[in-house]
C-alpha cells in the first residue's frame, strides 16, 4: 500500500482497519510528526514499513511493538534527534533498519536488545557523538549482523569495531570520507 509523496500529516489509528493483511506501508516523503503504536494495532502481517522523508521527532516506548513480522524498518531522512530504549521492542524478525540521516546525538545500544535478526543497521549520517549500553555478552547482534554504516568520530568507530568484533560482526562499512586514516584503530 502505497501513500508515498503525499501532505499527510497525521495518520489516525482506524485509517487501515480493513487492510489487515497488509504486507508493505509506503509512508515516504509526506509530513507525518508522530507515529505511535496504535497506529500499525490492525497489521499484524505487516513485513515492511517506509516512514522515510517526514518529520518524525523520536520514537516512543512500543511504538512497533505489535508487528511481530516486520522485518524491514524504514526511518531514514526525519528529524530525530530521540528514540525510546523500548521503541523496537518484541521485533524479533527485523532484519534491514535504516535511522540513517536523523538528528540523534547519542545511541543507546539497548534499543536494539530485541533485534535478534537484525543484518542490516544503518545509522549513518546523524550527529552520533556517544554511543552507551552496547553489551557484547548480550544477544543482541551475535552472529547476525552482516553489515553496519556508521559514521561517528573516531572515537566511537574504535568502540564499535571492538564491540563488534567481540560478537563476530562479518562486516563493518565505514564511510571513508569522515576517517582519513583507519591505522589509528587496527
Amino acid at each position: 500500500f502505497d501513500l508515498g509523496n503525499n501532505k499527510l500529516s497525521s495518520i489516525p489509528a482506524s485509517a487501515f482497519s480493513s487492510l489487515n493483511n497488509l504486507l508493505y506501508l509506503h509512508l515516504h516523503k509526506n509530513y507525518i510528526q508522530s507515529i505511535y503504536s496504535t497506529m500499525f494495532s490492525e497489521f499484524c502481517c505487516l513485513k515492511h514499513i517506509d516512514i522515510s522523508y517526514n518529520l518524525l521527532a523520536s520514537l516512543e516506548n512500543r511504538t512497533f511493538s505489535i508487528l511481530y513480522n516486520l522485518t524491514t524498518l524504514i526511518l531514514s531522512s526525519n528529524r530525530i534527534s530521540q528514540i525510546s530504549t523500548e521503541a523496537f521492542v518484541n521485533l524479533h524478525q527485523l532484519h534491514t533498519l535504516y535511522i540513517d540521516g536523523n538528528l540523534l546525538h547519542t545511541f543507546d545500544g539497548e534499543t536494539c536488545s530485541d533485534l535478534f535478526s537484525l543484518q542490516l543497521f544503518n545509522m549513518s549520517d546523524n550527529r552520533i557523538s556517544h554511543i552507551i549500553h552496547f553489551k557484547a555478552d548480550r544477544q543482541t547482534f551475535q552472529h547476525t549482523l552482516v553489515s553496519v554504516t556508521v559514521i561517528v568520530d573516531e572515537y566511537e568507530i574504535c568502540c564499535l569495531i571492538e564491540v563488534y568484533s567481540r560478537v563476530n560482526c562479518k562486516h563493518i562499512q565505514i564511510k571513508q570520507d569522515i576517517i582519513g586514516s583507519c591505522s589509528m584503530i587496527l
